[in-house]
């Protein structure tokens, strides 16, 4: 049938160059021709700026690419508004050649982005769910502001309205802690399941640039608590698990996180809330058991915080780092969040994590406060320097590098030998003074890694030195 339509769209054109009438459709109605499924009579808003195109070769059908190719910081819209009855959904064929994970082909429901493709990926064949009603749906490429390889293009076809199961009849049974009756969409094309003792796990373990989600609609007041447990097991800092409110990342979690690792969100305002759980994975490798895991989902009152507790003094030594953790009282409360804060930056710098670091010898106080209530509990960090207990001398003049540079009597010749020496000898935590005589120029600092040692090259005589510097 697109053959057909695209045979008599030509026969058309050639009509047109000969009588001088155009027969041809407008470029709106042709793009809907081409990228409904056969029959289709889904109406298509195109962007104004690089409107999409039919393209009959690249995504292997007679479908659209995308209009912004080689356009920097833009994007290419083409979307529809659409009424969806009950257990409909919407199905279609996508494809994207981009520069991997800068430029990507989106797709999304009422601006809420659902998934996107990048690199060199498809075509592939999607199904969504989509709830009840009227509702806008978009297929957009997305540029940043430099580089376009390969085709710098999406592509769609073959979109329709299809009948779907949410999958949700298990995954309810199986999410729903309470049993309070929360109804859960699952994903129609990479659906969730039960992965045994009322824990659920995503379903695109192994597929390269894909995803896998659930969702929960729910109306909250203000001060009320989703809780949840969930985990993930997979290549860390590339595949995620993903929990999103109100199409917003919240949270995200990857690597190797045990699956009873609470969860939570507080509802700011009354109001109906979407959360959604996505196992997002990239193009490239798989780790681990390559999923996500979700459980316990529940809706619990808001628990308010009393209190908050660190350790009272610690020491470290400088050049080193050290994670403080605290608690809250009650352990239970809903809002743990924090920010920490050094009173001397010269002696100790804080993460937001808490990782404290020693810069210089000496004391700092270590503040955390709550984010509710602003508690605060505070911790005395000695910062200790490390103890001056090795010597060693250079001579490239009369050393020897057999020798073993305890004393200026038996100097080595070489700062290669010397550093071999404290690589060999030197216990971690040490301060170890080089005392170099004659020329021993070093183009870069040099290091002794595995070793927390401090070394310091101090110049005799015609010495140029630059051999100092701190191994970790």
């Amino acid at each position: 049938m697109k053959k057909l339509i695209s045979a008599i769209l030509t026969f058309a054109m050639c009509l047109s160059l000969f009588a001088g009438v155009g027969l041809i459709a407008s470029a709106d109605d042709a793009i809907d021709r081409y990228v409904n499924a056969i029959g289709g009579t889904i109406v298509f808003d195109n962007d104004a700026a690089h409107p999409w195109a039919y393209d009959s070769i690249s995504i292997g059908k007679y479908g659209a690419s995308s209009g912004n190719s080689g356009v920097d910081s833009s994007s290419s819209a083409l979307s529809a508004t659409l009424t969806f009855a009950e257990g409909e959904g919407i199905c279609f064929t996508w494809k994207v050649s981009s520069q991997q994970k800068w430029d990507y082909l989106a797709f999304s429901i009422d601006g809420e982005e659902l998934a996107r493709i990048s690199g060199s990926f498809g075509p592939e064949t999607r199904t969504f769910p989509v709830p009840a009603g009227e509702h806008t749906l978009a297929w957009t490429y997305v540029k940043d502001e430099s580089y376009g390889v390969y085709d710098d293009k999406g592509y769609l076809d073959e979109v329709y309205i299809a009948s779907v199961s949410s999958g949700a009849g298990n995954i309810d049974a199986v999410l729903d802690a309470d049993g309070v009756g929360l109804t859960f969409a699952n994903d129609a094309v990479e659906p969730w399941t039960d992965n045994g003792n009322g824990v659920a796990r995503s379903g695109n373990a192994g597929k390269s640039a894909s995803e896998s989600a659930i969702t929960l609609r729910r109306t909250l007041a203000s001060g009320e608590t989703l809780r949840f447990n969930w985990g993930v097991s997979s290549e860390k800092d590339h595949d995620f698990l993903v929990f999103e409110v109100n199409g917003a990342e919240y949270a995200s979690i990857s690597g190797e996180v045990d699956s009873g690792t609470s969860g939570s969100y507080t509802a700011q305002a009354d109001g109906e809330y979407v959360f959604r759980w996505v196992y997002r994975k990239d193009t490239l490798n798989n780790y681990g058991s390559d999923c996500g895991y979700l459980s316990r989902v529940r809706i619990g009152e808001y628990v308010p915080l009393t209190g908050v507790q660190i350790v009272k003094s610690t020491t470290i030594y400088v050049g080193k780092s050290l994670k403080l953790t605290y608690t809250t009282k009650p352990a239970s409360a809903t809002n743990k969040a924090v920010r920490w804060e050094s009173d001397n930056e010269r002696v100790a710098t804080v993460a937001d994590d808490g990782t404290v670091t020693g810069i210089s010898a000496g004391t700092a106080n270590i503040t955390v406060t709550t984010e509710e209530g602003g508690f605060v509990s505070a911790c005395t960090l000695t910062v200790s320097p490390f103890t001056a207990d090795y010597e060693y001398y250079v001579n490239t003049s009369s050393g020897n590098d057999r020798n073993n540079g305890k004393t200026a009597s038996s100097a080595l010749r070489t700062l290669k030998a010397a550093y071999q020496l404290i690589y060999k000898n030197v216990s971690s935590g040490g301060t170890v003074k080089l005392y170099v005589s004659g020329r021993a120029e070093v183009g870069e600092e040099l290091r002794v890694f595995d070793k927390d040692v401090n070394v310091i090259a101090l110049a005799e005589g015609s010495a140029v030195v630059r051999a100092s510097g701190y191994g970790g």
